[in-house]
């Protein structure tokens, strides 16, 4: 019976990742702000973002945020025969020294998952980026 749960568990979370279209999520720190960076499929078509942000605390995700991104393709880039859309972003009045999460939603994740757990869908469009402090 255990065998069983956990197998499905294992399924959901690789079905969530095969429909992500979001790819290669990187972060550069700064002091108050943090520059996002990712990919997506440009067959995927025109698209908004919304970037959900908390800080991190040992006791858990504190000052949630979210904001949402326009579509703004600063480039197109052809990898291996496939179109991908380069997207980035500024992410402004953060406090200094602090750790927060970073999590990535394209429009169509927003509204699919209103009516879902966070639990097993969860998304894996996740960074954690510190922001820098003074020495």
């Amino acid at each position: 019976m255990y065998r069983v749960i956990i197998l499905a568990v294992i399924v959901g979370s690789i079905e969530t990742n095969e429909n992500a279209d979001i790819k290669n999520l990187v972060g550069e720190p700064d002091y108050r702000q943090v520059r996002l960076h990712w990919e997506t499929d440009k067959a995927s078509g025109p698209q908004n973002f919304q970037v959900r942000y908390c800080e991190l605390q040992t006791w858990g995700p504190q000052r949630c945020r979210a904001q949402i991104v326009p579509e703004q393709s600063l480039n197109d880039i052809e990898y291996d025969d496939s179109n991908v859309k380069s997207y980035n972003t500024n992410i402004k009045g953060l406090r200094m020294a602090t750790t927060y999460s970073f999590e990535i939603r394209n429009e169509m994740e927003i509204r699919d998952r209103e009516d879902r757990s966070q639990g097993i869908g969860r998304n894996q469009n996740i960074i954690v980026i510190p922001t820098k402090g003074c020495k």
